[in-house]
């Protein structure tokens, strides 16, 4: 019996893709399992991390599809403002409904999964850097398929 598994870094490039096409970002940096942005002057930054892979059964018995496979991404945005929290919050939340609306507007992360599961935004930081604001949200995303083979 040969089992294949979907591989965790089609699904990180897939988001990755579907990111980098989405008209609102194209002015913003974005990475692929790259170090965590520090710099506030590479602002708007977003970086992609997948977080876990975990097999759950999903009916008894073997064969195809026995099996899920839930891919769990961070998905990591940065924005800042020279002077003003309030200004800077409105940059962010517009770089989360750019990511928020790509990533909804594919829910199979170009096929790479069947579809999305849990789906959430979190706000985790507000700094001051060099005399800028600096705020940082979290998109956590987890994509669900199955095992093939069997």
């Amino acid at each position: 019996m040969i089992i294949s598994t979907a591989n965790i870094a089609d699904i990180a490039g897939a988001l990755y893709d579907l990111l980098k096409d989405w008209p609102s970002l194209q002015a913003t940096t974005i990475e692929l399992g790259e170090p965590l942005n520090k710099d506030p002057s590479r602002c708007p930054w977003i970086g992609i991390y997948p977080v876990r892979m975990p097999f759950p059964p999903r009916a008894l018995g073997f064969g195809a599809g026995y099996r899920g496979q839930e891919g769990e991404f961070i998905i990591i945005i940065q924005q800042t403002h020279a002077t003003d929290g309030k200004a800077c919050l409105q940059l962010l939340g517009e770089q989360i409904q750019g990511a928020t609306s790509a990533i909804l507007s594919d829910p199979t992360l170009k096929g790479t999964v069947l579809m999305l599961s849990d789906f959430e935004v979190n706000f985790l930081d507000v700094m001051k850097t060099n005399d800028a604001i600096f705020q940082t949200a979290a998109v956590r995303a987890v994509g669900v398929t199955t095992v093939s083979g069997g």
